[in-house]
């Protein structure tokens, strides 16, 4: 499925960051940050804190407030980690210099980090970095998420329509359920919002289509929905949206560190133990057998 450019914005955000935090320790900072190690120290530290606190999920209906609160917890934590560098490394005091610096890039990123949210939001305001939308079902619930993205332009939502084996004489009624299969290939559909009152084996469809056709499904809940832990809960406006959790390998993040650890310990096991491995174990098949010690032959 053809998506929008949305999940570029997450790493352009991190990268703004970590570009704000090395221009700063570099040009402001003293002697002490002038070295590999404690800028490997400092971004490493900053990208962890990240993931913990969750300072950049934030999703199309998130406001300013919510912003305030990621910022505080991530600051909090990253300036104790930053801190006990010097204990670790350095085995100095802290002295004014470092608070001053801490205080420029806490003033920068709260700085940009509003710039960047409300540019963001600006910009799907002028029709840019929009999802196209449906809806299963059509009853008093879905109506009113409906209305929310009609009203609110700087989400970036596009309602097509809505589908129901009720039929409606609504220009926004787009037909069968059975017809949105069809409907979301043909448009491009980026996500599925349901009613409550969706079938359950209708529901088990989409959410198998939407996973073979890269989706979002979300279920517009009852309150005892609320709590089941295989969903997660976003809100827009005061209207509780539940999402399908991703599997941990689903994740963007996830798969990224994943990857680095799995070269990072790949590349410490060749130079840590491989090295003086290989050598033992040839010596190993000198002595019991003749021939190389790595096999090889021709695939019949």
């Amino acid at each position: 499925m053809k998506n929008s450019y949305s999940y570029l914005i997450q790493p352009l955000f991190v990268s703004i960051d970590l570009i704000i935090i090395n221009v700063v320790f570099l040009f402001i900072g003293n002697e002490d940050y002038l070295n590999l190690k404690f800028l490997i120290y400092i971004n490493l530290s900053w990208i962890l804190t990240a993931y913990f606190t969750k300072f950049y999920i934030i999703n199309r209906a998130t406001k300013g407030l919510r912003v305030i609160t990621l910022i505080f917890p991530q600051f909090i934590i990253f300036t104790t980690v930053f801190l006990t560098y010097f204990s670790l490394f350095i085995q100095r005091s802290v002295i004014r210099n470092e608070f001053i610096v801490l205080l420029i890039l806490f003033s920068l990123i709260f700085a940009t980090k509003f710039l960047l949210f409300y540019a963001l939001k600006i910009y799907r305001e002028l029709g840019k970095n929009f999802k196209r939308v449906i809806f299963i079902g059509h009853d008093s619930s879905t109506k009113k998420v409906s209305k929310i993205f009609s009203s609110e332009e700087n989400f970036g939502f596009r309602n097509l329509g809505f589908f129901s084996d009720i039929e409606y004489k609504s220009k926004e009624y787009l037909g069968n359920i059975s017809d949105s299969f069809s409907f979301v290939v043909k448009n491009e559909v980026h996500e599925i919002y349901c009613s409550s009152s969706t079938p359950r084996d209708t529901l088990e469809k989409l959410i198998e289509f939407s996973s073979t056709h890269k989706l979002v499904v979300s279920l517009i809940p009852e309150v005892k929905d609320l709590y089941r832990k295989n969903l997660e809960v976003e809100y827009y406006g005061s209207t509780p949206i539940l999402k399908v959790k991703k599997l941990p390998l689903e994740k963007r993040e996830v798969r990224i560190f994943k990857r680095i650890f799995d070269i990072i310990f790949s590349f410490c096991i060749i130079i840590f133990v491989l090295f003086w491995l290989i050598p033992i174990l040839f010596i190993i098949v000198k002595l019991d057998s003749k021939g190389p010690l790595f096999f090889k032959q021709k695939r019949s």
